[in-house]
């Protein structure tokens, strides 16, 4: 049996979504962060990547990029 959904996510729209991740997209994501939230798994909360991001943007950026392309982070 075949069901005939519609379509409810446009052509434009999921051309949006399925673009790259831009590395402006991914620093405004770290820096609106609560910085006193509870830590990420990883045990680094908000304040160490806002405050070291000069240091750490590279590797995030990376770390970010390849979770998009292969679903583990």
């Amino acid at each position: 049996m075949v069901v005939d959904l519609p379509n409810v996510v446009s052509v434009d729209d999921n051309t949006n979504l399925v673009k790259p991740v831009e590395n402006q997209e991914i620093k405004e994501a770290v820096l609106q962060k609560d910085k006193f939230k509870a830590p990420n798994p990883d045990g680094f909360g908000a304040a160490f990547f806002q405050d070291y991001w000069h240091i750490v943007q590279d590797a995030v950026y990376q770390a970010i990029r390849s979770f998009f392309r292969t679903g583990v982070l």
